[in-house]
């Protein structure tokens, strides 16, 4: 186990006198009317830099915690393989982020289908077109361009 993991997976850390145990703040997440916590889960840094078993703990204590708006990515290396061990069995309570990165149309369609397929679930909750600033933003708005396949 990773020494910067040691405080958040041992017993003593884990009781609820070392950790507030309130409840998240709740915000309407724009014009959709879903709630969400104030805090969101950005998994980045377990796909790409934790042993699997400490992403897999790190992330199941985080969503305990009520962060339960998980943000996710192909690009984050092995985090949607870390994260289909909790979202089969814990998909009710998440709302599930991923993103494309890609302005053209088939390929957005083609990655949302592999986000369903690596996080192990039937559906998310909200996809974002990754990098948008490093993509053609005219191809990404065309009628053929990504967000009008993320639609």
């Amino acid at each position: 186990m990773s020494p910067t993991l040691i405080s958040l997976t041992e017993e003593k850390a884990m009781t609820t006198a070392a950790i507030d145990t309130a409840p998240l703040p709740q915000i309407t997440l724009g014009k959709t009317g879903a709630q969400v916590p104030l805090l969101g889960l950005g998994t980045a840094p377990g796909g790409m830099g934790l042993e699997d078993a400490d992403a897999i703990a790190l992330f199941e204590r985080a969503i305990d915690l009520g962060v339960t708006y998980v943000d996710t990515a192909p690009g984050y290396e092995r985090a949607q393989g870390q994260l289909a061990h909790i979202v089969p069995r814990r998909r009710e309570e998440l709302f599930l982020v991923s993103k494309a990165y890609t302005a053209n149309y088939q390929e957005a369609l083609d990655i949302v289908e592999k986000n369903l397929r690596d996080l192990g679930t039937d559906q998310l909750d909200l996809m974002y077109v990754h990098s948008l600033g490093q993509l053609d933003v005219d191809q990404v708005l065309a009628k053929d361009g990504s967000l009008a396949g993320l639609r």
